[in-house]
């Protein structure tokens, strides 16, 4: 093999390695890229999730302070708004959800939320037939306030089921793309060291077994070349080495073969006229 061709193999083959090197950190950067949308996705629809939940919370909270003041009128107002307030923030929530201009929320989450829309609407519905019973006077103690409501409140009940196993899947899947970053991220650490590693033992190759390969016959030439320059022409140049070599090799065993019959013809009449 010739020395060219060693050197195009060697520099060929850190070039496919620095190429795959730059597919697999493209190919995991945009996987990564991806993974982090998604669990950003996953986090903010937790968090509206959750703020809707607690928004629920407060909900039932004013809603029971108000029956509890049933009989006082500024403290049933005072609840009462403030019950209106959790329930605008509520449905705010809701409205943003199902419209879709919250968008880290998927086809199937939509659903879901329109579902919860209908147990805020029907609970709401109720509360506002009571409240309107306590106004006309129809309903005047805690117990029989709380009696009408009760429909009410069991249709808002699957609320807070539903919205705390969406919590729970959103956190799910969020640890999930955390680990599956984390998992890729060694994966990519392992498949750069290798890459790495087998780009140096390359490079090794050829920064010292090649140039080696080329100086070690080159020397010895040169040092056939010295002799002949001494006049000793009867060593034999051994062709060995990349072929470049050995045509220089050749070259330099023809000069010698060439020199030593030079010589050989120079001596002949010499000797006669010594005889």
């Amino acid at each position: 093999m010739t020395i060219r061709a060693r050197l195009l193999i060697g520099f060929a083959v850190l070039l496919v390695l620095l190429l795959v090197q730059l597919g697999v950190t493209y190919h995991f950067s945009m996987k990564t890229d991806n993974l982090v949308r998604e669990l950003l996705r996953a986090h903010d629809a937790s968090a509206t999730v959750t703020q809707m939940s607690i928004e629920a919370q407060k909900l039932r909270r004013y809603e029971k302070e108000y029956f509890i003041y049933v009989k006082n009128l500024e403290k049933r107002q005072k609840y009462h708004g403030e019950w209106r307030g959790a329930r605008n923030d509520l449905k705010n929530h809701l409205v943003r959800v199902t419209s879709g201009i919250d968008q880290s929320w998927d086809r199937d989450d939509i659903t879901k939320a329109k579902r919860w829309d209908d147990y805020l609407n029907a609970y709401a519905d109720g509360f506002a037939k009571v409240d309107a019973s306590v106004d006309q006077g129809f309903l005047k103690d805690t117990l029989s306030a709380n009696a009408a409501i009760q429909d009410a409140k069991n249709a808002f009940r699957p609320f807070f089921a539903e919205t705390n196993a969406q919590i729970n899947e959103k956190l799910s899947a969020a640890r999930g793309m955390a680990d599956e970053v984390r998992s890729d991220f060694e994966l990519i650490q392992l498949i750069l060291l290798g890459l790495a590693a087998a780009s140096a033992l390359i490079a090794t190759v050829v920064i010292l077994v090649v140039p080696n390969s080329v100086s070690r016959p080159i020397r010895a030439l040169a040092a056939v070349a010295n002799d002949m320059s001494m006049g000793n022409v009867h060593q034999q140049v051994r062709a060995e080495g990349a072929p470049e070599i050995r045509d220089l090799a050749a070259s330099i065993e023809r000069l010698r073969v060439g020199m030593k019959g030079l010589l050989t013809r120079v001596h002949r009449p010499a000797s006669r006229n010594a005889a």
